[in-house]
């Protein structure tokens, strides 16, 4: 298994003289990797190298927002969030979204305010995070979610 390694350094720059491509960024990217995960997930962010949260399962958010178009805003903004942050702890998602409550080993969000409910599983570790469920406020206190 290859190894996960996190680091940050200063972007290298080359001028067009130096025959860089503007098309192209002036270096080869180093990877994230984790097991059977090979991820390319980085920003520049004041030209430091940063890692930003990968979200899976967004599948799910965008067949909820056909059946509710009217969580499309929200859950969008709550796409935005998550991917542009990188949060190493719970603590740091709570200065974002301090309406987000942990149940074991979920992470439920309040999208809407409060209408629907997100669940998902957040690996801080590797910055994942796991969409599991969008589910209507009643859907959600039937309590079915935490059977899957």
């Amino acid at each position: 298994m290859t190894q996960c390694h996190v680091f940050e350094r200063e972007w290298p720059t080359r001028s067009a003289a130096e025959g860089a491509d503007p098309r192209r960024p002036p270096f080869s990217y180093p990877y994230k990797t984790h097991g059977f995960l090979f991820l390319d997930r980085l920003t520049n962010n004041s030209n430091m190298l940063s890692f930003i949260m990968l979200v899976t399962g967004t599948g799910v958010i965008y067949e909820f927002i056909d059946r509710y178009p009217d969580s499309r805003s929200s859950l969008t903004g709550w796409l935005q969030v998550m991917r542009s942050n990188e949060f190493k702890n719970p603590n740091q998602l709570k200065r974002t979204f301090p309406l987000a409550d942990y149940v074991k080993p979920h992470t439920i969000f309040n999208i809407s305010g409060n209408k629907y409910r997100l669940i998902s599983v957040i690996n801080y570790a590797v910055t994942i995070v796991a969409v599991q469920d969008v589910l209507t406020h009643p859907e959600y206190d039937k309590g079915k979610w935490r059977n899957k």
